[in-house]
């Protein structure tokens, strides 16, 4: 039996951030478990389901909007067949701003093309032509080093990283997206905010 990565450790602990995002933003419990089993589909390590896919269905894909929010299977046959809507679906969100931030071409990667004032770290600053800089931590660049070394071990390289800063009003976050992962995981020092 093949021995447990780190990667293990962080997906554990991204499933639980995941969980926890979804219900912030009040997707339904169906929705968010076949996100995590599409998310965990591609880690041998830590399937949540041994038969999930990370590919969507057709049903998913023809209503998700690109909104950031794919509802699973059986919801999105629901929209199809009428029942309900994408935005019927968001049910106790406690994220302040209703859903879709945006109505018109919403990219969850780029965030809204207009700043929306709000404290819930799900918007974005006004872009600015001034330049900005932001520091990397010892404590994070050893957590985010780790990360990289779990996927090296199981994709055997490590491939490209882009850095997502994110000012939220209360402090900035910290994203590291794996290309060759196709994962995007969260180093902000919350205890320093």
């Amino acid at each position: 039996m093949k021995q447990p990565t780190k990667i293990h450790d962080y997906l554990a602990e991204d499933i639980k951030q995941w969980r926890q995002s979804g219900e912030y933003y009040g997707y339904p419990e169906c929705c968010i478990q076949d996100f995590l089993n599409r998310a965990t589909a591609l880690d041998y390590h830590y399937p949540t389901d041994k038969n999930a896919s990370v590919e969507i269905s057709p049903e998913q894909d023809s209503v998700h909007k690109n909104y950031g929010f794919v509802p699973c299977h059986e919801c999105a046959k629901k929209i199809i067949w009428e029942s309900t809507t994408l935005e019927g679906l968001i049910k106790d969100r406690k994220c302040p701003n209703p859903f879709p931030i945006e109505e018109d071409g919403y990219d969850p990667r780029k965030g809204p093309k207009e700043a929306i004032e709000c404290d819930c770290g799900c918007c974005v600053v006004e872009e600015s032509d001034e330049s900005q800089y932001f520091e990397v931590t010892k404590e994070q660049q050893k957590k985010i080093s780790e990360w990289k070394d779990a996927i090296k071990l199981v994709f055997d390289e490590y491939g490209e990283f882009d850095y997502t800063f994110h000012h939220t009003g209360i402090g900035t976050t910290l994203s590291v997206y794996s290309h060759i992962a196709d994962k995007e995981k969260d180093f902000t020092d919350y205890d320093n905010w």
